[in-house]
């Protein structure tokens, strides 16, 4: 080809996806811990338009009983062996919460409206609901 074209790859066949549309939220807009950390880590970058407002809105859990919105996730590649949603150890100063297959760490939460640190109230065995 051209000198800096852009290389043309066929798209994978064995990979299922999905297409929503702007009225079509997976979840309603709730993180489903009851999946791997990777869909989940998925589900959060799809909802992440910034510096844009999404569509989709932001992403969301209830923690004993109220609603609220999770920044960003980061993968822990460490095996968890509790119910998805479960409020782990604190590591590097975030929450761990477990999903169906490892543990994920939360940074920061909106609560309120407030942007505030997960570890601020998230308590080891408090359970986050989809």
């Amino acid at each position: 080809g051209r000198d800096g074209a852009i290389p043309s790859r066929t798209q994978r066949s064995d990979i299922t996806r999905t297409v929503y549309k702007r009225n079509q939220i997976p979840g309603n807009g709730f993180i489903p811990w009851k999946l791997s950390a990777r869909k989940i880590e998925a589900f959060m970058r799809a909802c992440n338009y910034s510096p844009f407002a999404s569509p989709w809105g932001e992403p969301r859990t209830i923690w004993r009983g109220e609603e609220i919105v999770v920044s960003k996730v980061e993968i822990r590649d460490i095996a968890c062996d509790v119910a998805p949603g479960m409020v782990g150890e604190l590591v590097n100063g975030k929450s761990a919460v477990a999903t169906a297959d490892q543990w994920i760490l939360i940074d920061k939460c909106k609560m309120r409206g407030n942007l505030v640190a997960a570890s601020s109230f998230l308590v080891t065995g408090d359970t986050l609901v989809s």
